[in-house]
């Protein structure tokens, strides 16, 4: 029979069999990790576009208090996404063939299938009972290594800050606080994902000598062969295999949800543009301001930043909001660019709810400069026209020179190429500042918001700063925050804020005239005082 077989030439035809069938494995394989580290590539590109997309378009009250902790939850795209891109699905895909392979085995060896028949459910049992301590310690893990990230990017932030004020050792020992806390809890959800490892293995072993023994009883009887038993064997390894890797796709697993679940809840936050809203469009503004009974707390705040306020302010008017600190006056601005919506009442432009016009359209005709200016990563060039990437350098050239950036970059070597440094680290802040400038007056918007535009700036700068302003003002709608009294040569009107409501409403000339005859009744009343000499 022997010499028949090997006369038949049936070796070589096994061998060219099975050398077919191993190519055609490697073949599979490596497509099926192709279509996976490819729709991968895809979901990670749509899925992260359409994440920051949800972040940009955030309401500011919206947004977490704590930046830190705001990234890292960002950051757990990336287990979302390595999650659904790798071994998961290859074994999600192997798991039906399990079913298919234990009906080859009773085939092959009939009771021989009890082994892994019994094992499968077993392994599975196992998996869904480590699931709940599984999840609350990965739950907490997540959020102890939030704290954890938002503490170190805070530090790196204000490291400036931390150093001037000596807090070092505060701040080492808050991170050794959350990396203890974090590592403890990570320990906790490593020994139950090892748990399960261990068990399956344990269980897969259990297999191999079940079907062995049971084969081997079978051989006996005279109801299968070795070579059934060998086959039996490698089929019951085959089967097993998915299942060796269940308990460690549970740990991914629970961390993938628990990323997931802080995911939905960022796309769950309120947005500037709901859908399905229908913004009106504004394509001309003329600078017409208009608060209406406006009060306006912010959240989580209960006494209201501004009370009751109205106030109008004719197109190409330039008004001015004075007022001792937390009187409202940053607040007017943040109303103003719809950055908030007010609690009652409304903001008006040309004698439209802001509400009802796309923020970016409103946005794009007012100038803002912020109380703090904050610079990016790159170029003077690509900080001033950030906000407007149709600018040429025609037109960033005429708006620095109006913001008195010229003066001090025509003197460094790079010129406009200068790299600014994280957050403009390698400048002052009234060069900042000046730069904030150039960035409002790029794209000759019809309101200009500023809001103490020369906080940094020496006397010299200032003087030179209202030179400039002042030309480029034209007809512009000017609302301008200060501490500064010179600055309050460029308007026409001062509005005096107190406690969240106006105190006074008046022309310029007026409110100098108030403000200086107080001033003196003061210093008159000191000198009556006993004991002035």
């Amino acid at each position: 029979m022997a010499s028949r077989f090997w006369g038949l030439g049936c070796p070589k035809i096994f061998h060219e069999v099975a050398t077919l069938l191993i190519l055609f494995d490697f073949i599979l394989k490596s497509l099926r990790a192709y279509f996976v580290d490819n729709a991968g590539k895809r979901a990670d590109v749509l899925l992260s576009s359409r994440i920051f997309e949800q972040v940009l378009n955030l309401k500011l009250h919206a947004c977490p208090s704590s930046s830190g902790v705001f990234a890292n939850r960002l950051r757990e795209f990336e287990t979302l996404r390595e999650f659904f891109s790798s071994a998961f699905v290859v074994a999600l895909v192997d798991l039906p063939f399990i079913l298919l392979f234990l009906v080859i085995i009773y085939l092959i060896g009939g009771s021989v299938v009890l082994a892994p028949a019994i094992a499968v459910p077993v392994v599975l049992l196992t998996g869904v009972l480590l699931q709940w301590p599984l999840r609350r310690a990965v739950d907490k893990e997540i959020d102890q290594k939030s704290q954890k990230h938002g503490v170190i990017l805070e530090t790196i932030g204000a490291l400036e800050t931390v150093k001037a004020l000596g807090a070092e050792s505060r701040m080492q020992m808050e991170w050794e606080r959350f990396v203890g806390q974090a590592a403890k809890t990570s320990l906790g959800a490593r020994l139950i994902t090892g748990t399960g490892i261990n068990f399956s293995q344990m269980i897969m072993q259990l297999v191999t000598v079940g079907v062995v023994v049971l084969g081997v009883y079978q051989i006996i009887a005279g109801e299968m062969s070795i070579g059934g038993l060998i086959a039996c064997t490698i089929i019951a390894g085959r089967a097993m295999a998915p299942l060796g890797q269940i308990a460690g796709l549970l740990s991914r697993f629970n961390h993938a949800m628990a990323a997931l679940k802080s995911l939905n809840e960022i796309m769950a936050l309120p947005v500037e543009r709901e859908p399905g809203t229908r913004f009106l469009s504004r394509s001309e503004v003329r600078g017409e301001v208009e608060f209406k009974d406006l009060t306006f707390a912010y959240p989580g705040a209960e006494i209201p930043a501004l009370r009751e306020l109205n106030f109008h302010i004719a197109p190409g008017e330039k008004v001015a909001f004075i007022g001792p600190v937390g009187s409202g006056k940053t607040t007017v601005s943040r109303l103003l660019a719809g950055f908030y919506e007010p609690t009652e009442g409304a903001v008006l432009i040309d004698s439209t709810d802001v509400r009802q016009i796309d923020p970016a359209d409103v946005r794009s005709h007012i100038g803002m400069v912020m109380q703090e200016v904050i610079l990016f990563q790159g170029t003077v060039r690509d900080n001033i026209a950030i906000g407007a990437p149709f600018a040429d350098d025609a037109m960033i050239l005429e708006a620095a020179k109006l913001a008195g950036v010229h003066d001090f970059v025509s003197r460094h070597p790079q010129g406009y190429d200068w790299v600014v440094g994280e957050r403009g680290s390698a400048l002052s802040g009234g060069q900042r500042q000046a730069i904030g400038l150039a960035r409002a007056l790029l794209s000759n918007p019809d309101i200009l918001v500023l809001d103490e535009p020369t906080s940094m700036m020496d006397m010299q700068a200032e003087k030179a700063f209202m030179t400039r302003l002042g030309q480029a003002l034209g007809d512009k709608t000017l609302v301008l925050i200060t501490h500064r009294p010179t600055l309050l040569a460029l308007v026409d009107r001062i509005i005096i804020l107190g406690n969240g409501s106006i105190v006074r409403d008046d022309a310029r000339s007026r409110v100098m005239r108030m403000a200086k005859k107080a001033t003196e009744a003061k210093r008159q009343k000191a000198r009556q005082e006993p004991g002035h000499e």
